[in-house]
């Protein structure tokens, strides 16, 4: 019986310090202060879909040089920005996202912002 409330409360302490990791206001990585982490999320998650949507726009005809270099920064974006976006995409279809997806999302948030960033001077570049 010992053993057993051991277990329970070594399985439930990460869990419960996970709580204020996930929720409340705050500073949510490169965001505002006060910007809670749903907002952030958001407007990350908004700037990689706007610059996807840039990407697709383009064509070897456009006369762009460096087509290359925004392929593959596009391509680490995506890969950065992957938990986020399995995030977004199971909330949006009201499927459950179990413990440690939220987590992983809120850890990759910041590098899927700076890859995004990457991807939108790549984009500015004649």
């Amino acid at each position: 019986m010992f053993i057993l409330r051991v277990t329970t409360l070594l399985f439930f302490i990460p869990l419960l310090a996970s709580c204020r990791v996930l929720g409340g206001a705050g500073l949510a990585g490169n965001g505002r202060p006060g910007q809670s982490f749903s907002e952030y999320a958001e407007n990350v998650f908004r700037l990689e879909n706007r610059l996807t949507s840039e990407v697709m726009m383009l064509s070897d005809t456009d006369g762009t040089a460096n087509l290359p270099a925004i392929v593959q920064a596009e391509q680490r974006m995506h890969q950065a920005c992957q938990a986020l976006n399995d995030y977004a995409t199971q909330k949006t279809e009201g499927r459950g996202v179990g413990i440690w997806l939220p987590i992983r999302a809120r850890q990759s948030a910041v590098a899927c912002e700076n890859a995004a960033k990457t991807l939108q001077a790549a984009l500015a570049e004649p």
